[in-house]
């Protein structure tokens, strides 16, 4: 029995498949389900499929490193995904499936496989990133006359947009732009620059005096230097008014705010005796 016959057993909704195409092409539209995508596409990589190896450590060059039979096969595969799409890179949520024909009965995983496709569609400038790809299945069969790989992919909608260009309204006038998430360093909340800046001289209270003034500069809270002094001499007068900490043993006044306890009362550091006992004159005792 044919893997084509054994799904149709399955699933008898599912049409016999006359090629590899077909059956790619059939197991997208099963997971997509009822969504009618603009374009679909599909080819095949021949060769035994191959999975993305973990990473080796080189004791001599003291780095790590992956194999170069697995370079080289990403690469292959990554030059066919160029030949295969006319237009690159998508910009949108991406649905991906892949059929291994395995030659043999060898246990592989079948997310390693899936991996190996992932980068080599990455490599090829397929999307911008692969967290655009939403919607992913992969199928593990046996062919050991003509081992190969079926891929299939082609956009597709989701609740999570991934398109990496989003439309805003800027915050000052109030007018559409479009930014990249993949390059932006920030989220841009501004149109350009000079909304930005305009933004941040907009009017605002004083707070001391709470006078309306338009800011010189970015983060201007008063609208003179009088008011500004004059509040720091508010905040310096109620600072010395607090009452000064004591130590928590022997009550007397600690040299500075954040401590509990005084020199001669700290469990470790400033020992007792050391620089604030008062020394003795030992020629007056003489």
């Amino acid at each position: 029995m044919t893997v084509a016959e054994r799904n149709r057993e399955f699933n008898p909704l599912l049409p016999l498949p006359d090629s590899d195409m077909e059956l790619g092409l059939s197991k997208l539209r099963a997971v997509i389900g009822e969504q009618d995508p603009h374009e679909m596409v599909c080819f095949i990589h021949e060769g035994d499929p191959c999975s993305k190896a973990r990473a080796r450590w080189h004791m001599k060059q003291q780095r790590f490193y992956t194999p170069g039979d697995v370079l080289t096969r990403q690469s292959a595969l990554a030059r066919e995904f160029i030949e295969a799409m006319s237009e690159r890179p998508w910009t949108c949520n991406v649905a991906i499936v892949a059929i291994f024909f395995r030659p043999n009965s060898q246990r592989i995983d079948a997310d390693n496989l899936m991996k190996l496709v992932m980068d080599a569609a990455t490599q090829a400038e397929v999307w911008r990133d692969d967290c655009q790809v939403t919607t992913q299945a992969a199928w593990i069969e046996l062919d050991r006359q003509r081992p190969r790989t079926i891929i299939a992919l082609c956009p597709t909608v989701s609740s999570l947009n991934r398109d990496p260009v989003e439309v805003r309204n800027c915050r000052r006038c109030r007018e559409l732009f479009k930014f990249d998430r993949f390059k932006a360093y920030h989220n841009p909340k501004y149109c350009s620059n000079a909304c930005a800046q305009a933004d941040s001289l907009r009017e605002t209270r004083c707070a001391r005096c709470e006078k309306t003034f338009k800011r010189s500069i970015a983060g201007q809270r008063y609208c003179s230097e009088a008011c500004q002094a004059a509040d720091k001499l508010v905040r310096q007068a109620a600072r010395l008014q607090r009452p000064w900490p004591k130590c928590a043993k022997c009550g007397n006044r600690v040299s500075r705010r954040e401590y509990i306890h005084c020199s001669d009362c700290a469990p470790k550091g400033r020992k007792r005796g050391s620089k604030n006992k008062q020394k003795e004159d030992v020629n007056a005792q003489a």
